[in-house]
């Protein structure tokens, strides 16, 4: 079965690690990749040059149809609007392989613009998506790319200018309601331990309470949230579109206390004689009633007639969600890191100065990162959902997935029927143990005598610096089986390999 992987921020330092290493087994583990960059040129430049093979992508045009569509009309060899009439405008442009009736997406990594995965106008019912007088489907670029895959964003303007922070807010915004409206399976948000306190004295777990003490901080929680908020919004009913009237109704006795709402307002006209299950259907008609404990997820459903629906009622999207909060990372490339600043202060001068302080560290080789994000990208961990039977709403809108207590699932489960994750909604990834500054000098100068023969000397100063950066990582552990496995020594060694060539 083909899996679909869409990285964002493919040209930053994780993002780049995590391309390269998925493109290098796309076809050994059947992945269909897309990497998206405000740079897609010189990504795809780099990536070649590591001897990562990426497929010509050419333009995808917008609103030229659905993608469940699109999929279907290549496994059959005929067209969203009956035999004979096929889907070329869009399906020529994706690399495709098999027989015919047994076509796929082809596996492989492709590049692409960051404004590909970002839907234009609104959605469902009001930007027309569904079934139209004329009885064909329209959809974007977007849907094709984020429809059934797992989406990593690694994207955050690091370093920018308030301006580019806020330009970056909004497309994370934009790109996670686009993500949940064209039914990803789920979303990785690649987050910062920076959100909690640089004083700490110990470890912070995920519990540990939160101290944004700069603007990255700030930031990096605000997209928590927005994640949150956007995979828990309300689903059914958006502003604006007239499902769901006033009408006062009997209390039909199928439909649990835990979605009814309060006021015994359900519906438009509704039926309740005999109840018909909803399962499947892009278009909705007749009397139908939904009843038990049901999730839906974002979908693109078309209603008319006497159909029932729920009002107002807050459910999750479908969309499973996480975010890593990782530890300072650091390798070949990341100038800023005090690690490559001393190593390179070694190669220039032969002496490292260094504070004496009661500051600790736990950095994260950048490779130990992307190891982590794919054990999670290919472990997909059962949700444990009981009780989930045909009863509820399925199909291209709405999923079947249980709802627990008030009607809301547990952050991180996600609909049976399209494969299942049981992620915790904050997970903390960093090393097995933190250093002081004066242990990293001492682990750069054994690694230069071992490397290049070359003695260096440390020169110690007194500090009042206090804190630490270390995190309890014990949860992702257990979930994934997952433990970093490159020494501080180690990363190192690639670090001073980097800049060999220039001295």
């Amino acid at each position: 079965m083909m899996r679909k992987i869409v990285i964002t921020g493919a040209s930053g330092f994780l993002g780049s690690r995590l391309a390269a290493r998925l493109g290098d087994i796309s076809d050994e583990q059947c992945l269909s990749i897309w990497a998206s960059t405000s740079r897609p040129e010189a990504l795809r430049e780099c990536l070649e040059t590591q001897g990562v093979h990426v497929l010509w992508e050419e333009g995808i045009d917008a609103s030229i149809c659905r993608s469940d569509a699109l999929f279907d009309c290549v496994q059959r060899d005929e067209g969203i609007n009956g035999p004979g009439h096929r889907c070329g405008a869009l399906t020529d442009r994706i690399p495709w392989e098999g027989k015919k009736g047994t076509q796929r997406e082809k596996a492989g990594l492709r590049v692409i613009h960051k404004d590909s995965l970002i839907a234009s106008g609104a959605w469902g019912v009001q930007a027309g998506i569904g079934a139209n007088a004329g009885g064909s489907m329209a959809c974007s670029r977007a849907e094709v790319i984020l429809r059934d895959a797992i989406l990593v964003n690694c994207a955050y303007p690091r370093n920018a200018s308030g301006a580019s922070v806020a330009e970056g807010l909004e497309y994370t915004r934009d790109l996670f309601e686009s993500a949940v409206r064209f039914g990803a399976k789920a979303i990785i948000n690649i987050s910062s331990q920076s959100v909690y306190s640089g004083k700490r004295k110990e470890a912070a777990a995920e519990d540990t309470a939160l101290c944004l003490e700069s603007g990255y901080a700030i930031g990096k929680y605000a997209v928590e949230l927005m994640l949150e908020g956007i995979c828990h919004r309300e689903q059914i009913c958006p502003a604006g579109v007239s499902l769901c009237q006033n009408a006062e109704l009997p209390k039909p006795t199928l439909i649990d206390e835990s979605i009814y709402p309060a006021d015994g307002l359900l519906c438009q006209n509704s039926e309740q004689t005999k109840p018909a299950l909803i399962d499947g259907g892009m278009s909705l008609s007749g009397s139908a009633v939904v009843s038990g404990n049901v999730g839906l997820s974002a979908g693109y459903a078309s209603f008319s007639g006497n159909t029932a629906c729920l009002r107002n009622v807050s459910l999750p999207s479908g969309t499973a969600f996480t975010s890593i909060r990782l530890a300072s990372l650091i390798g070949p490339g990341f100038e800023q890191r005090i690690v490559n600043r001393f190593v390179k202060q070694a190669l220039e001068r032969g002496r490292i100065s260094v504070k004496k302080n009661r500051q600790r560290f736990g950095f994260l080789d950048v490779d130990d990162a992307a190891s982590a994000i794919l054990r999670m990208l290919m472990s997909e961990r059962g949700t444990g959902v009981k009780g989930i039977s045909g009863a509820g709403i399925s199909g291209t809108g709405m999923s079947s997935a249980g709802m627990k207590g008030a009607g809301v699932i547990d952050a991180g489960n996600y609909p049976a029927e399209r494969g299942c994750f049981a992620w915790k909604p904050v997970y903390n990834l960093g090393p097995s143990r933190a250093y002081s500054l004066p242990q990293i000098a001492e682990k750069i100068k054994e690694v230069f005598w071992s490397v290049r023969d070359q003695q260096i000397v440390i020169d110690l100063s007194d500090g009042d610096e206090e804190g630490s950066s270390e995190l309890d990582s014990s949860l992702f552990q257990r979930d994934f089986g997952f433990r970093p496995s490159v020494t501080l020594e180690e990363s190192i060694e690639k670090i001073l390999e980097s800049y060999s060539e220039a001295w």
